[in-house]
């Protein structure tokens, strides 16, 4: 497995693994890294999703309560 992250302006915006070496020619925001790095960027990002508002409900839940039927 190959690992990469793509940094724009400094900040890592996407990670990325491919199961073969990608060619990076000319693709400055691409970087190869290590697992050991992707792992600990994951982790990372995991760790800064914000949780749910419980008070949130999805649109197709809305609907039903507008229509007082199945959406």
């Amino acid at each position: 497995m190959v690992y990469a992250k793509q940094v724009i302006d400094g900040v890592v915006t996407m990670l990325l693994t491919y199961d073969y070496t990608p060619d990076m020619d000319g693709e400055d925001s691409t970087i190869l890294i290590g697992e050991e790095e992707y792992n600990a960027l994951l982790a990372e990002m995991n760790a800064n999703i914000p949780a749910p508002d419980p008070n949130k409900i999805s649109d197709r839940k809305a609907l039903e309560i507008i229509t007082g039927g199945e959406a």
